[in-house]
């Protein structure tokens, strides 16, 4: 029952996520978004399948087939399509489905990702975003994105791929979904965003030294394993004290690996937070 519940966290808690760029044009495609979570079902989960998938990004490709599989008007899925050149990969394609809304078939990229903000007035909001282990930039993302992911369709192999398949290689759109959870300095108020969407600014981040702060406060903590990260910490239902969060916490911190926080207050309130190494 326990492994039900987290994984129904898991997988709403991915559905949730915003799109990063639904309000803004930085790429010339569509945004995608997964609006209709309410219809899916967490029973229809393939838990065996779902235990094969121990990484992050690979569980929210599952997450993501499922919800294509749920909703009545897409059909035809095709997933994780391996895109080759004889012996050389190209890449891939996520997804390839019809939707029959549109009457149109789609090219869908995924993305879920984490960012915190290390950006100063010199800086785009573009360029002030990067993992929370400082080796994920998104600026660097947004350029392969634009130069290579969103335009495999359109390669002589893809069409080849697509039309084996029997479809119309030129009758597909791309769409994007790219699922992001942002986080700020401790100390910034106000940011203003012309890029991104401010709906994915989830918490703050601070070091282990500020998490200390909390060890004479009243509230409860968690830290989700890194598969947990696309939860919702008032979903969750185990929680510890401030001395098991910090036993916890420590040797991730020392091994230089940044750690998702949850908090509870006794008044009810959650928050999510980034915990940084450096």
């Amino acid at each position: 029952m326990t492994k039900d519940r987290s994984v129904n966290n898991q997988f709403t808690g991915f559905l949730k996520i915003p799109n990063l760029f639904s309000k803004t044009k930085v790429f010339s495609v569509e945004s995608f978004e997964t609006s209709n979570y309410a219809n899916c079902d967490v029973g229809h989960l393939d838990f065996k399948q779902l235990q094969k998938h121990k990484y992050l990004g690979k569980r929210a490709e599952f997450f993501m087939k499922s919800y294509l599989e749920q909703i009545n008007n897409f059909h035809s899925i095709h997933h994780s399509l391996q895109v080759r050149d004889d012996k050389i990969t190209l890449g891939e394609l996520d997804f390839l489905f019809f939707d029959c809304n549109r009457e149109k078939w789609i090219h869908l990229e995924l993305i879920c990702k984490f960012y915190v903000y290390r950006g100063n007035q010199n800086h785009t909001d573009i360029e002030s975003w990067i993992g929370p282990n400082l080796k994920d930039r998104l600026d660097y993302k947004v350029h392969k994105l634009k130069t290579h992911q969103l335009k495999i369709c359109k390669s002589l192999q893809a069409k080849r791929l697509i039309e084996s398949l029997n479809i119309d290689a030129e009758q597909i759109e791309t769409n994007i979904c790219y699922k992001a959870k942002l986080y700020l300095p401790l100390e910034d108020e106000g940011l203003q965003l012309n890029h991104t969407n401010a709906d994915c600014i989830q918490g703050k981040f601070y070091n282990f030294e500020t998490f200390k702060a909390f060890k004479h406060s009243e509230m409860l903590f968690y830290i989700p394993q890194k598969r947990e990260w696309v939860g919702q910490p008032e979903a969750h239902y185990r929680w510890y004290d401030f001395n098991k969060a910090e036993q916890l916490l420590k040797p991730k911190i020392h091994q230089k690996r940044s750690q998702m926080l949850w908090r509870k207050t006794k008044t009810g309130d959650y928050f999510e937070d980034f915990v940084v190494w450096w």
